[in-house]
C-alpha cells in the first residue's frame, strides 16, 4: 500500500493550459455590443454618456486583450487603441452622425478581424504546445 501513496506522491502534475487571457470570440461580441450602445446613446442625444460607453468598452473588453495583441500584432493594437481614442474625439463633435456611425462601423469590423486573427492564432499555439 506504502508504494501506491509514493507513486501518487511522485507523478508529474497534469498539464494545464497556459492563461491566455480573456477569450477573443467573448471580447469582440462584448466590444461589439458595447459600440453598439455608444452609437445609439449618441443618436438619442447623449452624447456624454455614448464617450462614456466607448471608454467603458474600450477598459473592460478591449484593454484586457491588449498583452495578446501587443504579443501578435503590437502595431494592430496599436492602431485599434487610436481607432478608440479618435472615435471618442469625434463623439465631442456634434453634427458628425455620419462619421460617427462610420467610425463605430469601421472600429467594430477592425476588431473584430484583429481578434479573430488572434483567436486562430491561440488555437495554433496551445495545439503545438507540448
Amino acid at each position: 500500500m506504502l508504494w501506491l501513496w509514493l507513486m501518487l506522491a511522485c507523478e508529474s502534475p497534469t498539464p494545464t493550459r497556459p492563461d491566455l487571457g480573456p477569450d477573443p470570440h467573448v471580447a469582440a461580441d462584448a466590444v461589439r455590443g458595447g459600440l453598439d450602445q455608444a452609437l445609439q446613446l449618441w443618436r438619442n442625444g447623449h452624447y456624454d454618456d455614448a464617450q462614456q460607453a466607448v471608454q467603458r468598452t474600450y477598459v473592460e473588453h478591449f484593454e484586457p486583450l491588449e498583452p495578446a495583441l501587443d504579443a501578435h500584432d503590437p502595431d494592430q493594437r496599436l492602431a485599434l487603441e487610436y481607432a478608440f481614442g479618435r472615435l471618442t474625439w469625434q463623439m465631442r463633435r456634434r453634427g458628425q452622425d455620419a462619421a460617427v456611425a462610420s467610425a463605430v462601423d469601421a472600429l467594430q469590423q477592425d476588431t473584430a478581424r484583429a481578434l479573430k486573427q488572434l483567436q486562430i492564432d491561440l488555437t495554433r499555439a496551445v495545439g503545438e504546445a507540448p
